[in-house]
């Protein structure tokens, strides 16, 4: 079968469309693909705060909380079943960064060490550490 129209979306959600009018879809969206020089991108995006924010999924969120302690809520647990994210403090200073959510059943997160990650799934009912 030879295709004759290929789209991308920016959702990851890749479309071929067959000569005989067949349709394949796939969704990359969560998946490990190679960039054209062949380096990996697992189409997640690093974002850097110093302030209380928002997380959202398929991201790491790089927190500097020099200046004081900084509020990351999670993204609602049931509507990002499935999903993950990380959340990484880059500072060396006493002050906490405070996640806000239930992960592992608890409700009272804190990141308290410079370069401490938590890398974080979706169970639809909490989050949890992974």
């Amino acid at each position: 079968m030879q295709v004759s129209e290929f789209r991308l979306g920016v959702d990851g959600v890749v479309t071929a469309e067959f000569e005989d009018g067949s349709t394949k879809v796939i969704n990359l969206a969560n998946s490990v693909v190679k960039n054209p020089d062949g380096s990996l991108n697992s189409g997640a995006s690093v974002v850097s705060v110093n302030s209380n924010s928002v997380a959202v999924t398929n991201s790491m969120i790089d927190v500097d909380a020099s200046l004081g302690e900084v509020h990351i809520t999670l993204p609602d647990v049931v509507q990002n079943a499935g999903k993950s994210l990380s959340i990484s403090k880059k500072d060396s200073s006493s002050n906490y960064v405070r996640l806000i959510g239930n992960i592992n059943g608890s409700s009272d997160n804190v990141i308290t060490e410079k370069y401490t990650c938590l890398t974080l799934l979706s169970t639809g009912v909490e989050w949890r550490i992974v």
